[in-house]
């Protein structure tokens, strides 16, 4: 650690991943996106790549959990009749599919409640573990994270990031925390950042400037 203009800043990879001050999040990881069956699956998106992100997510999950990290599972949330998604969202919706000339109806997932919101089997979040629903791609939009974070102290944030839409939660938290990011993250803690990320790794604590990694 070293200090610049009366502020400490994070120089080793130890420091920034600090179970003390780290949070896990994960970030998707539910039925519709991931699994057989989901609502990506029956529109036919290749789903080949989960498994073995799935299985690796999990294993940094229990190194996590060993560790003493805190874990944030985020939720991608739709309410009923679409009552949280704006125009602007139905739109976005719409052209995911090529559907926004009216010849198709908006993509369905992550309905609140149902079975296409749960989290995919193995990386369900235990009993006081943080869950926070979101109703936008990134999790910092209308929610409670940047509380849950601030009120626990978090300096550094962890996103193994599985789905690209996945990443807009990562960038929001430049406002707030340093952040790193791998679809493929190692298993264990706190030597959990693959040499090739460890030379390019950045962190302030605090409010400060953040370089997204990935």
């Amino acid at each position: 650690m070293i200090e610049v203009a009366g502020k400490q800043v994070f120089t080793e990879l130890s420091e920034i991943v600090d179970p003390v001050h780290t949070a896990l999040l994960i970030v998707d990881m539910q039925r519709d996106f991931c699994s057989a069956g989901g609502g990506f699956d029956q529109l036919g998106v290749d789903l080949s790549m989960y498994p073995p992100v799935i299985e690796r997510i999990g294993e940094l999950i229990a190194a996590a959990r060993q560790a003493g990290v805190l874990l944030v599972f985020i939720q991608m949330t739709v309410l009923p009749g679409q009552a949280s998604d704006s125009p602007a969202q139905i739109r976005f919706n719409l052209r995911l599919h090529d559907g926004h000339h009216g010849e198709a109806e908006p993509l369905a997932y992550t309905l609140d409640g149902s079975d296409g919101q749960r989290f995919v089997p193995g990386l369900e979040p235990q009993d006081g573990e943080l869950v926070v629903k979101k109703y936008r791609s990134s999790a910092f939009w209308g929610t409670n994270l940047d509380l849950l974070l601030r009120s626990n102290g978090i300096k550094s944030v962890w996103s193994p990031a599985a789905r690209p839409k996945a990443a807009s939660s990562p960038r929001r938290v430049m406002r707030c925390s340093p952040i790193i990011t791998s679809s493929s993250p190692p298993t264990r803690w706190p030597a959990m950042i693959p040499p090739s990320m460890r030379r390019r790794c950045s962190s302030c604590p605090g409010d400060s400037t953040w370089r997204l990694l990935r």
